[in-house]
Order: structure tokens, then sequence, then C-alpha cells
């Protein structure tokens, strides 16, 4: 009982553990009270049974959010849970905010999730209720992506536990595979398969111990146990989990060429949707077109386009998810080549840019950080309509505007973010970076301040993932700086340029030698083969060192990844740097 309980001095003093606690000791101490001894017996008792158990409406409230969680609706369950009962008991209130912290998490609220998980209160929890704290806490620095925060949480758990929780053991693997340890993650995987039954969980058991083949180098191994995750995925299927398990599934089937059963996975994904679900809708769409792409078929990504324009007839979105799936849409279909009117384009961003104060501040910002991009894509392709071609530029311009007015949002945004919160950090980063290129691009003079904030903001970028064990992020990071500096430099007139070798060289040394250094302590090379080549690339751009670019070439050749699954883009720059070397 004390191995469930806990039970400390301070047990006696907790709201929770008063009616267990002091009924007994007042009986003891006064026996005058032996009449009502019965009563003080059923006091405590009652508080022994509500330590464990809710109310039939503390249940049903709880079951009703989540199931809007499992919905994928989890601004719905974030409201369900909001509307709290007026009597509740402990157990209910830790159930409910465990579920909102989730919630929050997966609807991407990281802020509010990390003021939800700070204001659960240890003290007066049960055994389990304390467990199942540490795995929440794990989760969410795993999600926010601080993996330094992450991994400290998972070194507490003793062996034991981990090997008696699934939930335990997928993030004990997670941390081991982040720590290039494949033989150990693929040991406790293996070990939790063989004791678990659970459909739902053996499906992610299985989906984890494929990622960790894959990393190893072991595509058989990666492929059956991919297969088997499928499987039990179709027995209880998480549909939060359409773009990790079926999506890998079916890029696999394509890459191995059996296209006929990957459009015979999306199919079967689609039936079990519950078409009535707007993100359930929408994460189909996704992957399907995903899938679509992969497998080079216009037809497959038509009839996503087609499957989910005729599901929107009947479902309600908000204006603010209109607009957003305006922009969402804008970007697709260009990428994909589905829009059959190229004339529309204006039009379509006008309204997006008519709408967007519907938006909220922040929501504005990614609304035209992402109609610039598009616009910025189908202005480098030349249209053929010199008219529409016209339109689009003032319209860029428009947008651009409209973006530089906000910059005080991201400048708030950048300040106010806590430093645990690395995903929102980098998406805000990335937004100020954005900037300061449009910045670059309207300057008539050298654009001395916004270069100085382009590189330092990547810099922070790069310095931040590796501070919170995100290396190969950071590896990114510190290769973007090489490749911007080496991009502007070709580009700009010849004056700024030797401007900006004067007060920016130095950095993309120092970035290509911080690159230098996470791939030599590397072991795992699965992944980071394009950031090889690049590699060698900038040591002939930036140091003229054709003897370590040809060094770097003979590690990527090590690999023994296929160039052939690649992009024809890689296997031109791989084909150039090797004759410059050889030549």
């Amino acid at each position: 009982m004390n191995e469930f309980f806990e039970f400390s001095k301070s047990d006696l003093t907790h709201p929770r553990f008063a009616l267990i606690g002091w009924p007994p000791i007042i009986g003891s101490l006064t026996v005058w009270l032996e009449p009502y001894s019965s009563a003080l017996f059923f006091v405590s008792f009652y508080g022994w049974w509500r330590l464990s158990q809710e109310y039939p409406h503390e249940k049903k409230w709880i079951e009703k959010a989540r199931s809007r969680y499992h919905a994928m609706d989890y601004y719905s369950a974030v409201g369900v849970l909001r509307a709290k009962p007026r009597l509740m008991g402990y157990k209910a209130q830790f159930d409910s905010q465990s579920l909102n912290v989730r919630a929050l998490l997966r609807a991407g609220e990281h802020l509010n999730a990390r003021e939800e998980i700070n204001a659960i209160k240890e003290d007066g929890l049960l055994r389990d209720e304390k467990d199942h704290l540490t795995v929440l806490r794990a989760e969410y620095y795993l999600t926010v992506g601080d993996f330094v925060l992450f991994n400290k949480e998972v070194e507490q758990w003793p062996e034991r536990e981990i090997t008696q929780s699934t939930e335990k053991t997928i993030l004990k693997g997670v941390s081991l595979r982040e720590s290039e340890k494949l033989s150990e993650a693929r040991e406790i995987l293996e070990q939790r398969i063989s004791r678990e039954s659970s459909p739902a969980f053996l499906s992610k058991l299985y989906n984890d111990l494929s990622n960790t083949e894959g990393l190893a180098g072991r595509p058989g191994n990666q492929k059956y146990h991919l297969q088997a995750a499928w499987i039990f995925w179709c027995r209880d299927p998480d549909l939060a989990l359409i773009p990790v398990l079926p999506h890998n599934y079916a890029i696999s089937l394509v890459k191995n060429g059996d296209l006929e059963k990957a459009e015979t996975l999306v199919n079967e994904v689609w039936k079990v949707i519950n078409k009535g679900e707007k993100a359930q809708v929408l994460a189909w769409h996704n992957f399907a077109v995903e899938v679509g792409r992969e497998a080079g078929r216009k037809t497959w990504i038509q009839s996503a386009y087609n499957e989910f324009e005729e599901a929107s007839k009947e479902l309600t979105f908000s204006k603010s998810e209109k607009v957003t799936l305006r922009v969402t849409t804008l970007r697709m279909e260009f990428n994909d080549d589905i829009l059959e009117d190229f004339n529309e384009y204006p039009e379509r961003v006008r309204a997006i840019a008519h709408e967007i104060k519907v938006l909220s501040g922040p929501e504005q910002v990614s609304a035209l950080i992402e109609v610039t991009q598009v616009l910025q894509q189908i202005l480098g392709q030349r249209c053929a309509n010199t008219r529409v071609e016209r339109e689009l530029i003032e319209l860029l311009a428009c947008c651009e505007k409209l973006l530089l007015e906000r910059e005080s949002i991201v400048d708030s945004q950048l300040t106010n973010l806590p430093p645990e919160l690395v995903n929102k950090k980098q998406k805000w980063l990335s937004y100020r970076h954005e900037i300061e290129k449009i910045r670059i691009d309207k300057s008539t003079e050298f654009p001395e301040l916004s270069f100085k904030r382009l590189f330092q903001g990547q810099r922070e970028r790069a310095e931040l993932y590796y501070e919170k064990g995100s290396h190969r992020e950071a590896l990114d990071a510190w290769v973007i700086i090489c490749d911007e500096y080496v991009s502007y430099k070709m580009q700009v007139p010849e004056q700024w340029g030797k401007r900006l070798t004067e007060q920016h060289e130095e950095l993309a040394l120092y970035a290509l030698e911080r690159a230098e250094e996470i791939l030599h302590k590397k072991t795992v090379m699965a992944g980071v083969e394009e950031k090889i080549i690049g590699l060698a690339e900038f040591q002939i751009k930036l140091r003229g060192d054709y003897q370590a670019a040809e060094e770097w070439l003979g590690r990527f050749d090590a690999t023994e990844h296929s160039l052939n699954h690649s992009a024809k883009w890689l296997r031109e720059k791989y084909k150039k740097i090797s004759a410059q070397v050889t030549g």
C-alpha cells in the first residue's frame, strides 16, 4: 500500500488525504466519540475510495474531452476541459490537466501547454499519477524541441520501470536513437513488443523499430517492421499517426516500386477517417498528396484534391480557418501543378490579402510569409501572361509591405518565448530571416544591418539547436549560413560582394568548421547524405580546398547511399564536384 500511495508526513495536511488520516486519529484519541466511530469509519473509507475513483459526471466530462481528442479535434477537447464541473476530485483534476496538456501540444499551442503542465502540483499525487506526470513532461519536452530536458527526464527512469511501460519504452527509444545508440534502442523495443498485446501500442512500437532499422541501414528489417506497424494500426487506428505511420509505409511501398499497394493503402486510410471531422480530412488529404508526389502520379494527386473538395462541402470552417486553408491550398496547388487556369492566381491572392485581418497577429505573419514565398516561386518560373506577371509582382510588393508592417509581432514573439520552446523559437527566427531577405532584395544601397541580422539570426538558430541537443538540425542551420553567404556573394554587385566578404566571410568559415565538427562526431549518416555533399561543395567555394572536398565525397560514397533515389539537382551537384576534384 505504501508503494502505491507513498505517504509522507505532509500528506496528512493535504486536503486529498484528510478524510483518510484524521477520522481514525481522532477516533482513537477520543474514546467518547465511540458512538460515532462507524460514521468516522465511513468518512475514512469514502476518502480512500475518492483517491482513485471519479464520480459519474466527472467520467462523462473527461470521456467527452477524450473523444474529441481522439477525433483530432484538439481545440474542441480543450474547450470541453475548460468547462469544469462544479464538484471535482483530485483524480479528475489531474486526468483533465494531463489530457489538456496533450491536446494543447497536438494543437501547436506550446506556450499554453507549458502553462498547463507547470500548473500541475506534485504534492498530493498518487504514485501512478507522479509516474504519469514524468511521462507527460518527457512528451512535452520532446514536442517543443528541447532534447536536453527530454533526455534529462528520461534518464531518471529506472530500467525496471522502462521495461514495464510501453510509453516509457517508446520515449527511451527516441532518446537512444537521437544519441545514435541504435542497438540499445532496438533491444528495448523488441523486448517490449514481446510483452505488449495492445494493437495501438504495438503499431507505435513497430513503427519506432522500423525507424531504428532505417537509421541502421537495414532496409529489409525496416520494411518488415513497417508492415507489422500497419497491420496493428488497422486493428486500432490512431488517426493522429496518419502523417507518420501510414505515411511511412506508403512511401516505403512507392520506393520499392509497389505502387498498386501504396494506392490501396491510401484508399484504406480514407475509409477509416470520419469525413465529418475537418482535421481528419485534412490529415488524409496531405498524406494522399505526398504519396502521389513521391509516386510521380498526378492522377493520384488530382484525386486527393477532388475527394477533399467534395468532403469540404459538408464541413463548416470558421473565417480564420477558411483563410488559412486558402493560403495552404494556394501553395499546394502551385507545387502540384493542379490549378488549371493560371490567371486565377492574382484574384486568389487578393482575396487572401483582403481577408487576412480575421486572423490573429501571429497567424497573419505566418500567412503572409507563406503567400510571399508562393508568389516568389511563381515569379521565379516566369509567367507566359505578362499582365498576370505584372499583377503578381504588385501583389508580392503588397504582401511584403503588409509583412514588414507586422515586424513588431515577430520581435514580440522572439522576446517572450521561454527558452525550452525551441521549435516555436525556431519558427519565429525563420520569419525574422525571411523579413531580412525581403529588406535585402528591396535595398538600393548595401543593406549592412539586414545582412548582419540575417547571418546573426541564422547563427542563433544553429547555436540554439546545438545547445538543446538537436545536432542534426544544428548541422542544417550551419550549412545554410555557408549556402546563403555563397549565394549572395554571387548575386550582389561587385562592391557589395567585397563588403559582404569583409563582414561575413569569417562567420561562413566558422559555420563550415562547426558543420564539419558535427559530421565528424556522427556515427549514423542516414539522413545527412545531402549535407555531406554540401560540405564538399563549400570546401571548394569557401576554402578552395579540393583535397578536403574529395575526402568528403569519399565519406559520402562510404555511406553506400544510392543517388538514384535522390533529387536530380543533388545528383548533378555530386557529378559537378566529382569533376572538379578529379579534373
